[in-house]
């Protein structure tokens, strides 16, 4: 953590006058390059690819490549099961490039990329972590949150913006503490812009869209 800060100067701990400041708007139409890690006693997975977040459309996608494999994610906001968990399609292609597609569909209780709003940390109650200088993408403002509430169940999380306004997303760090598993996110060359319905069109896995599409060929 900086004590004082250039991108940040207003916002320097350790300083008499300072009181908890609101957390800034954050940018909700996004796309760019990422990178995530998640570690804990067990594993050690590293994967890499581009991602898309619309607030517009309420959805997030996400076209990864890691070791032995590659694939497509979708998290649909505008599907949710009542206890919460949101709806996840995950189209993965491995370990061989004419491998058979295998797919995963179902509800999710902790996404592993959030769907980013304008007004996220504030629904949240995030509380300011100082300005920090980041390894992979410079100085950044961070705000502290609880997922899921306290204790075992919650998950602790650190979300890192840059200066602009509204402010872009530039990583988060989240952690557990039943199998002590992290996940450390960064993203790079982002684009902030209106995203095509076009890139979240034919969500669903492929026998189930095949099998909704039959009754239209006899027509």
């Amino acid at each position: 953590m900086a004590l004082s800060s250039t991108l940040f100067p207003h916002l320097s701990l350790f300083n008499a006058t300072f009181h908890q400041p609101s957390p800034p708007l954050i940018a909700t139409e996004l796309s760019g390059i990422f990178i995530q890690h998640k570690y804990s006693n067990t594993l050690s997975h590293i994967v890499c690819g581009f991602w898309y977040n619309s607030a517009i459309h309420q959805k997030v996608r996400i076209d990864e490549t890691y070791d032995g494999g590659y694939g497509t994610s979708f998290f649909d906001y505008t599907n949710t099961s009542s206890s919460g968990g949101v709806s996840n399609v995950q189209v993965i292609v491995g370990p061989s490039m004419n491998s058979t597609p295998s797919c995963f569909e179902d509800y999710v209780g902790s996404p592993g990329f959030p769907l980013i709003t304008a007004t996220y940390l504030q629904d949240v109650n995030a509380s300011f972590g100082g300005a920090v200088l980041d390894p992979w993408v410079g100085e950044v403002q961070s705000w502290d949150f609880l997922y899921g509430g306290g204790g075992d169940g919650g998950i602790a999380v650190v979300v890192y913006l840059d200066d602009q306004e509204p402010a872009v997303l530039q990583g988060y760090d989240f952690w557990g503490t039943a199998e002590r598993t992290k996940v450390v996110t960064r993203f790079f060359a982002q684009k902030v812009g209106e995203i095509g319905a076009e890139v979240f069109a034919g969500i669903g896995c492929p026998e189930q869209k095949q099998s909704a599409e039959a009754p239209r060929s006899d027509m």
